[in-house]
């Protein structure tokens, strides 16, 4: 039996082969801002912090969260892998 981890708008499965099927909520398209900063509190993360992690400023960071600037697929890659080096650290 396969175990979860849920994140707001993340579920990362704990199994080794499974990871990659995280996924965001929604219809296939970009997450928005709030489900940025939840998923980024979830974390534990400060905004700077999640930005280091993910490449990009505090200010970019503000931006996405606000609804300012559009959170790209590449972004939403970036902040999943961030969320399953978490999970599997926290195993």
């Amino acid at each position: 039996m396969t175990t979860t981890q849920q994140y707001p708008y993340v579920t990362v499965p704990s199994s080794d082969n499974s990871v990659d099927g995280a996924y965001f909520s929604g219809y296939g398209l970009f997450m928005n801002g709030q489900e940025l900063k939840q998923t980024r509190k979830s974390l534990g993360l400060s905004q700077e912090n999640f930005g280091a992690a993910i490449g990009r400023s505090k200010m970019q960071i503000i931006r996405y969260e606000k609804g300012d600037a559009l959170i790209t697929s590449l972004i939403e890659r970036a902040v999943r892998d961030l969320v399953r080096e978490q999970a599997e650290a926290a195993e």
